[in-house]
């Protein structure tokens, strides 16, 4: 999973799978690292930073294989606008949570184990 990074340097889809395998494989500090750039990525979709742009259409590329896959993601309009606002809202709200969440109990197994 680690040798999908360089492609999907923006992807928080990625970085919250990567912090997943990291916590499942017993690397809590690695987890929250992980975790922290999800985060990180979720401000710049929301926010226009350095990366806005690139952090946005791995947001889109995310957000259109999540609802491909069948998760429970709005149908919505094809307008570009409406859909980056999906997007952002997606990534706020969903992703950030599932990113505080994974970070937290990561940091606290972190703490525990040492």
């Amino acid at each position: 999973m680690q040798q999908q990074t360089p492609e999907q340097p923006y992807s928080i889809v990625h970085r919250l799978r990567l912090a997943k395998a990291y916590r499942d494989l017993g690397y809590p500090d690695l987890a929250v690292g992980d975790a922290y750039k999800a985060l990180l990525l979720v401000d710049e979709v929301a926010e226009e930073g350095e990366y806005h742009e690139e952090a946005v259409e791995a947001a889109n590329a995310d957000y259109l294989s999540e609802k491909v896959a069948g998760l429970d993601i709005d149908a919505g309009n094809n307008a570009a606008t409406e859909q980056d606002d999906k997007v952002i809202f997606w990534a706020q709200n969903d992703l950030s949570r599932t990113a505080y969440v994974r970070g937290e109990l990561d940091w606290c197994e972190f703490l525990i184990a040492y």
